[in-house]
């Protein structure tokens, strides 16, 4: 009888700015929709390594939380508005009823 491995889950890297000449600000969002941690970098290619393997600590924070691995799905500057909704529907997914619930001021 064959072992079932438990699904790996996926991480979402979102460059959330871009300037200069290449320069790119990214956030890393969990399997639900929330921040992890971000992290400014000089290209993309660097920051979808700097959210996750090329500081120890990050790395260490990953494996720790997701000990069967994680796959990460990268939306980088160039992405779309149906990348940016698929990422609003995995929150909305996992938080229903955030949209009305009563904000502070209102």
């Amino acid at each position: 009888m064959s072992e079932t491995k438990p699904a790996r889950v996926m991480l979402y890297a979102v460059v959330t700015a871009a300037w200069g000449s290449g320069d790119v600000a990214g956030t890393l969002y969990d399997h639900e929709g929330e921040p992890i941690h971000g992290h400014m970098s000089s290209n993309e290619w660097f920051l979808w390594r700097d959210l996750t393997t090329n500081f120890p600590d990050r790395a260490r924070l990953l494996d720790e939380r997701y000990p069967d691995g994680y796959d990460v799905t990268c939306i980088g500057k160039n992405a779309g508005e149906e990348e940016f909704a698929a990422l609003h529907a995995l929150w909305d997914a996992h938080h229903p009823g955030w949209r009305d619930a009563p904000r502070e001021g209102s």
